[in-house]
């Protein structure tokens, strides 16, 4: 009876620790990011895709690529959030 006691509990704290682990950060998703930030991270992106992607320049050309790029570069004029920030890219990056 007390290892059946002692597993129950052991089962239970377990969960508790799970629940209790699971889920995003609560990192402030609202806080807006300076666009000085935002165009360091574009060009990372950029930096990144042209260094380790084998077939960027397959299906576009590099001077296509680049136009996408400074368009994007030329739209971080302002503060937004990462969900602001990643619209951008991510729409730019799919409507090539």
């Amino acid at each position: 009876m007390k290892t059946y006691l002692r597993n129950i509990l052991f089962l239970i704290a377990s969960l508790m620790l799970i629940i209790k682990s699971y889920g995003q950060s609560p990192i402030n998703h609202i806080q807006k990011i300076p666009p000085e930030l935002l165009k360091k991270d574009l060009v990372l992106l950029k930096d990144s895709l042209q260094n380790l992607h084998p077939g960027l320049f397959r299906y576009k050309s590099e001077k296509e690529i680049n136009t996408v790029f400074d368009n994007c570069y030329n739209q971080l004029d302002h503060s937004m959030t990462e969900t602001g920030f990643f619209t951008i890219i991510s729409y730019k990056q799919n409507d090539q």
